[in-house]
């Protein structure tokens, strides 16, 4: 089998709604692909200090992977592999109702796929 290894560089943007919380759920989808996360940024345009929270998989406790208080213009190094179908959760609260929350992502992006030609 044969691998591709590319630049992984995504971004989503959602608005705080009227209670004031932001959800971004974000993950691979194509079977075989494998994401390797190296930094995750949060940003809002709140103009109240809203909690940002990063869960895997499951938006409870036990899989916080990362968080801040400002919820704004914050950034993790990080290592984290995520598989096919495994999630970041991201939740924003105590935000501007209608203000923007946007959670960025860099590393790599691995698929495995296809042959090398040679058997």
């Amino acid at each position: 089998m044969v691998s591709t290894v590319r630049p992984l560089d995504t971004n989503r943007t959602v608005k705080f709604d009227s209670t004031g919380t932001a959800k971004i759920i974000i993950g691979p989808t194509v079977f075989g692909e494998n994401w390797r996360v190296r930094r995750m940024t949060v940003t809002s345009d709140s103009a109240l200090d809203s909690d940002a929270r990063v869960y895997l998989n499951a938006e409870i406790d036990s899989r916080l992977v990362a968080g801040t208080w400002s919820g704004n213009r914050d950034f993790n190094e990080t290592d984290i592999t995520l598989q096919t179908l495994d999630r970041f959760i991201v939740v924003w609260v105590n935000g501007t109702p209608g203000a923007n929350a946007s959670f960025l992502i860099q590393g790599t992006s691995e698929r495995m796929g296809g042959y090398s030609g040679i058997y």
